[in-house]
């Protein structure tokens, strides 16, 4: 009877639903964490923060972090939603090669306009007026850039696959499950428009990371992620895009660059307007219907507006 409330309950429910099951899990990995930490260190500074936690401890308690409030969540609303949660989900075997292609091809084809975006985006600044929210913002967006330094600073094998698999594997299955296969069907669901549902998901995924300079890239990757579940209707390609996207900041920052320190964007319309022409005009994008359409970041919404 419970159950049968849930699955006919209403979008906004079942979005207060989702965002209190991530609240719990965030608390309750929260605990595990910390407790895991001082068992291990013996030291309860250590809980706090990164600088005396051994290289292993940093990735699993990163692991824990983001399977308590984004996969548990996700994974319970399915079954709260849906009598067949692995098709709520669209978690069937993705059996199209095409698509498979297409997905590659789509996220190294939007690598060029991520970067301009990037570069215009890290030079934002606020009016004097918010020197506090930008101080703030600043030391969050630090934060997260040490928290990533800290975890592609070991350049081992071990490191190089361990880092592979959080940073790639488990955030493109865990973010996928939670943004894609259940806030943006949720969203689609209170404003009844695909579109609006993906654009919504994609800003509340970008804001989330909480980094204001990586902003409107994250919106752009995150509708596009949104714009290939809707399509292939099958989480794995967003899954795929994801990883792969993850994994080459992994590999080149531990493999080309080799240093753990993060790059900073160099764009210049000189030397850099043919790239990311090229990505504007090479977006290809199958749709659930079986028709090819060339799209990129901005024009994705027009370009569903005509695939109908």
């Amino acid at each position: 009877m419970i159950l049968e409330n849930f699955r006919k309950s209403g979008g906004w429910a079942q979005f207060f639903m989702l965002v209190a099951l991530a609240i719990i899990g965030a608390i309750i990995g929260s605990f595990i964490s910390f407790f895991i930490t001082i068992i291990l260190t013996g030291n309860i500074s250590s809980a706090i923060g990164l600088e005396n936690q051994p290289y292993g401890l940093i990735q699993t308690n990163q692991i824990i972090s983001v399977v308590f409030i984004f996969l548990l969540p996700a994974i319970g609303c399915a079954f709260l939603f849906s009598e067949k949660p692995q098709s709520y989900l669209k978690t069937q075997k993705p059996n199209s090669p095409i698509f498979w292609i297409l997905t590659i091809l789509f996220i190294l084809a939007i690598q060029a306009l991520v970067g301009v975006t990037s570069y215009y985006n890290e030079q934002l600044v606020l009016p004097e007026s918010m020197a506090k929210i930008e101080e703030i913002m600043r030391s969050m967006a630090e934060l997260n850039k040490s928290v990533m330094t800290t975890l592609l600073a070991n350049d081992s094998t071990g490191g190089i696959i361990l880092n592979l698999f959080v940073i790639a594997v488990m955030a493109a299955v865990v973010e996928e499950f939670f943004f894609r296969g259940c806030l943006q069907q949720i969203m689609i669901k209170i404003t009844k428009n695909a579109h609006a549902g993906i654009w919504i998901t994609a800003i509340i995924f970008s804001a989330i990371h909480f980094d204001i300079y990586g902003f409107i890239p994250r919106i752009l990757l995150g509708a596009g992620l949104g714009y290939l579940f809707v399509w292939t209707v099958n989480i794995g390609y967003p899954v795929l895009a994801h990883f792969l996207n993850n994994a080459a900041v992994v590999l080149l920052q531990q493999v080309y660059y080799k240093t753990s320190e993060l790059q900073e964007n160099d764009f210049s319309w000189n030397n850099d307007l043919w790239y990311v022409i090229a990505s504007v005009i090479s977006i290809v994008i199958i749709d659930n219907k079986r028709k090819v359409y060339s799209s990129c970041g901005f024009f994705y919404t027009a370009l569903l507006c005509f695939s109908d």
